[in-house]
C-alpha cells in the first residue's frame, strides 16, 4: 500500500507520534469492550470466558496486538 501511496504523494511520511497514538487509543477501546463484556453478567458464562479468551490472545506473544504496542515503546 505505502509504496503505491507514495507514488501519489512521494513527500508523505508517518507521523509516528500520531500513529502510536491512535494504536494506543484502539488498545484502550478494545480493552473497554472486552471488559465490559466479561462484567456483562446479563451474558452466560461461556460467552464471558469465550471473551476472556479473545482478549487473551489478542494481548498474547503471537497475537496481532503485542507486536504493535511493543513497536511503540521501542520508538
Amino acid at each position: 500500500f505505502m509504496a503505491g501511496y507514495h507514488q501519489i504523494r512521494p513527500d508523505f511520511a508517518i507521523d509516528r507520534h500520531l500513529r502510536s497514538f491512535y494504536t494506543l487509543k484502539y488498545f484502550f477501546q478494545r480493552n473497554m469492550h472486552y471488559t465490559a463484556e466479561i462484567l456483562n453478567e446479563a451474558l452466560d458464562a461461556t460467552t464471558r470466558r469465550q471473551h476472556i479468551g479473545d482478549m487473551d490472545r489478542e494481548l498474547s506473544d503471537q497475537g496481532w496486538m503485542a507486536p504493535r504496542l511493543a513497536e511503540i515503546w521501542h520508538d
